[in-house]
């Protein structure tokens, strides 16, 4: 509480993310919600147009299996992926770097 009142907040250490980490906390939260991660969320975060990850066959065969939707709007599970969204995200965060940081 002292921290509190003395600071206005009590975070200790505050460190900012690399673009793979800001990536990985935006698959990680945004696609738990109903209406996934919209097309200028992935925007500002990666800073590329989320359908590049049209590109990518991961992404594709998870469209094809219904466990993924990509369109105008932005990028979210089905209620079928979610079930399996962790597994999801792992796949989704690979494609994503393997694109843009052509790991």
């Amino acid at each position: 509480m002292e921290q509190v009142q003395l600071k206005g907040h009590g975070t200790r250490l505050c460190r900012t993310l690399t673009k793979t980490k800001r990536i990985d906390e935006m698959l990680m939260l945004g696609l738990r919600y109903r209406n996934g991660i919209t097309s200028s969320r992935f925007l500002e975060t990666t800073g590329c147009d989320h359908a590049m990850l049209l590109n990518c066959n991961i992404v594709q065969s998870l469209i094809d299996s219904k466990l993924l939707v990509l369109d105008d709007s932005g990028i979210r599970a089905t209620s079928s992926g979610m079930f399996v969204l962790d597994a999801l995200i792992v796949e989704l965060s690979i494609c994503i770097e393997e694109t843009l940081f052509n790991v």
